[in-house]
């Protein structure tokens, strides 16, 4: 994996050859329990693009939004609305009465097109560890002279602290699938705690997806866990700290009919292990 100042420094040669395009595009998305909006009545998030979470660059579009939703204790949906922008940050607000607070939040945003340079694919690649067949395909296509073309798409879930005091049936119905195209969830009814093993399922079209690098991010500390998804999509960690925790991962292949071009799928799971 690459230095973190020099992972930074080749992403602002980036933007100063794509400008902000390849900026989002390179970048993660997540979802996280807002500090900043603590009205009563409701529970505030903001979403944010950065290069290594936690720290936030770019704040999404509200327009960029499709689906959207919380799952709430009491098993009802709403949606976030988006609220404003301050600084890097997007805040999302979904209003619910005191005993109806927010267990589980997703967001899908909607597809980007970007021309990646070919001295910063490899950048890309190496922070997504792409499998060997898309490098094999792309080493063809730069041989060839073709450029990287891709359509992406960035797919976000938090599980919120709230998960701790509800009951394992709550937070079975807050884990739920809820289709988004490229999607981490947990596995299991257990309160997320450090020191205790938890397990992961990673869908693509609702189905788990096997051979997936998937990695373990925190607020506390700036090194990342990788994992593989198995067979049947399950990556797993025993937390070795509370930390706000973040997976992360992107799945990318070449587009069907058209071996020159690339869709990728961006996922981030927000985890508040207390």
């Amino acid at each position: 994996m690459a230095h973190p100042m020099a992972r930074h420094t080749l992403m602002c040669l980036a933007l100063g050859l794509l400008l902000c395009a390849s900026v989002a595009q390179a970048h993660d998305t997540w979802l996280a329990t807002s500090e900043r909006d603590v009205r009563s009545g409701g529970t505030s998030f903001e979403m944010a693009t950065g290069d290594r979470f936690p720290r936030a660059e770019v704040a999404p579009e509200a327009a960029s939004l499709m689906r959207n939703a919380c799952t709430s204790v009491d098993g009802k949906r709403q949606r976030l609305q988006p609220e404003r922008t301050e600084g890097a940050s997007l805040l999302l607000r979904v209003r619910h009465g005191n005993n109806a607070a927010p267990l589980a939040c997703w967001v899908e945003q909607r597809n980007f097109d970007i021309d990646l340079q070919p001295a910063l694919v490899e950048v890309y690649l190496q922070e997504t560890r792409a499998i060997p067949s898309v490098r094999a395909q792309w080493e063809q296509l730069k041989a060839a002279g073709k450029p990287w073309r891709e359509t992406y798409r960035k797919n976000a879930r938090i599980e919120t602290a709230h998960g701790l005091n509800a009951s394992p049936e709550q937070r079975t119905a807050a884990r739920k699938p809820v289709g988004l195209p490229l999607e981490i969830v947990v596995e299991g009814d257990a309160a997320l705690r450090p020191d205790s093993e938890h397990s992961f399922v990673v869908l693509l079209g609702g189905k788990p997806l096997a051979g997936l690098p998937v990695e373990f991010v925190n607020d506390q500390q700036p090194l990342g866990i990788w994992r593989t998804s198995d067979t049947q999509g399950r990556v797993s960690l025993r937390f070795p700290f509370a930390a706000n925790w973040m997976l992360r991962g992107a799945w990318i292949e070449p587009r069907r009919g058209d071996n020159t071009r690339w869709d990728s799928e961006f996922v981030t799971l927000m985890l508040e292990v207390r």
